[in-house]
């Protein structure tokens, strides 16, 4: 097995489906599972950042280490490390969130 150092994008998928999921409750917190793929095995260590979470879709992380968060229903979220999530940001435009659609990926400006 190897051990390699997760990519920015591979780390902000497996967080995507930690959010998504709100918990891993097959798990302890901490616990390592292994990642296969035809080329390797990767060790992984899950840690939940946060729950109460309704559709989190997206997320986007400012240079600041602050990260952006959508939900599919229209909510925009900042969660800034070590504290709780804060309200909805303001001045989202309506979304009609129906079947696949609503507010889903967001990208910080390069």
């Amino acid at each position: 097995m190897n051990t390699h150092r997760l990519t920015l994008a591979s780390l902000t998928a497996l967080l995507g489906a930690v959010l998504s999921f709100g918990t891993v409750p097959a798990l302890a917190q901490g616990e390592t599972v292994i990642s296969r793929s035809v080329e390797r095995e990767t060790a992984v260590t899950l840690t939940p950042l946060m729950d109460g979470l309704a559709h989190p879709w997206g997320m986007a992380w400012l240079p600041s280490g602050d990260m952006l968060i959508t939900e599919r229903q229209g909510r925009l979220l900042l969660k800034r490390a070590g504290e709780p999530v804060t309200e909805p940001i303001s001045g989202v435009p309506d979304v009609f969130a129906v079947g696949q659609g609503g507010l889903l990926d967001v990208a910080v400006h390069p």
